[in-house]
């Protein structure tokens, strides 16, 4: 799984957000490696707005995801509005 957490650039309105992260939870349909996206944030901190949650089918999945037709589509939307992220990816 990958795990994101992110803040918005200040001029970001609250359309530009739901664009984005309505195009993560769209990802399952446009990549086959991407199981499930989680969007809605309940709790988040250190000055961070949103937590984008992929989860894998595998750890072959998430490598491949770099640089897929997929993740360019969606960072056409995701990348202009995005003020700072931290991303883990996670296995067990």
């Amino acid at each position: 799984s990958a795990v994101c957490t992110v803040s918005w650039k200040s001029d970001t309105g609250p359309e530009q957000i739901k664009c984005a992260l309505d195009g993560g939870k769209a990802l399952p349909a446009a990549y086959k490696g991407i199981t499930r996206v989680w969007t809605k944030s309940i709790k988040v901190q250190g000055g961070k707005a949103n937590a984008i949650v992929m989860e894998f089918a595998d750890e072959a999945a998430l490598k491949a995801y770099t640089d897929s037709e997929a993740q360019k589509n969606w960072y056409k939307v995701y990348l202009p509005i995005r003020g700072e992220s931290t991303t883990f990816d996670i296995t067990n």
